[in-house]
């Protein structure tokens, strides 16, 4: 449900949170629906997409227009 909520806030249909451990590695995996869900774990198992991005050290990614760059060229 707090998923939904996020989602709605940002205007988006899906979305999903992952919190990565030291050895990036994901540690805690919320989505928003089986959608979002499955996406996510599309790109684990592809490795690409933003969760790769993602697991990368030194990477962040903002909204919207799910821009990834390196760390320090993020936008406010």
């Amino acid at each position: 449900m707090v998923m939904q909520a996020v989602a709605a806030a940002l205007g988006i249909p899906e979305a999903t949170a992952v919190l990565y451990g030291r050895r990036r590695e994901a540690v805690l995996v919320a989505a928003s629906d089986a959608t979002a869900r499955m996406a996510h774990d599309l790109e684990t198992a592809l490795g690409e997409g933003a969760t790769a991005a993602m697991a990368e050290p030194g990477w962040c990614t903002r909204q919207p227009g799910w821009c990834t760059r390196p760390a320090g060229n993020c936008p406010p």
